[in-house]
């Protein structure tokens, strides 16, 4: 049985759907990080294969690029965690009477004391 969508979560409901940004958010968020792991990767590994080609040698090149982007695109992840948390706690903080604008979350409530 299917229930109403606006008995789930009304904070995230407006007139029966979520809402827009919610499912935008989540759509860049995951593009993002697809971007993240993808571009350092194998971006890193052709440019290690190409070095390989011009010396003429085995894929020692390639496997040190691979190895370099996955380090990068772990670390480029790390940061956008780090990124969103920030962004959902001052989100939290605003939508509980907090103080808008760029500010962090620790700032704000220090203020607000």
């Amino acid at each position: 049985m299917v229930k109403n969508v606006t008995s789930l979560k009304p904070e995230l409901v407006k007139d029966g759907f979520a809402h827009k940004e919610i499912k935008l958010s989540l759509l860049t968020a995951a593009v993002s990080a697809t971007l993240r792991m993808i571009v350092p990767t194998f971006g890193l590994f052709l440019i290690g294969l190409t070095i390989d080609f011009a010396l003429k040698q085995t894929a020692m090149y390639a496997i040190v690029g691979a190895v370099l982007g996955l380090l990068v695109a772990a670390f480029l992840i790390y940061l956008q965690i780090k990124q969103l948390k920030t962004k959902s706690q001052d989100s939290l903080v605003n939508d509980h009477g907090g103080i808008a604008g760029s500010k962090t979350v620790k700032q704000q409530i220090k203020e607000k004391r």
